[in-house]
């Protein structure tokens, strides 16, 4: 169960690197940083939130 999780966690973040070109940003201050970093979670969370929606209604991703 738990390996299907990171599986599914790599894999999105996989693809927000690629397809959205979301890539790591060197920035010189900490704030810059971790609104970069809160974006990318934010998206993360959006992405999984419209996957399990999409489970739940019968629609499987592969």
């Amino acid at each position: 169960m738990i390996y299907n999780t990171i599986r599914e966690i790599e894999s999105t973040f996989r693809v927000l690197k690629t397809d959205l070109d979301l890539r790591p940003i060197y920035h010189k201050r900490d704030e810059s940083s971790m609104a970069h970093l809160h974006l990318g979670l934010l998206v993360y969370w959006i992405a999984n939130t419209i996957r399990h929606q999409l489970k739940q209604s019968g629609i499987h991703d592969d």
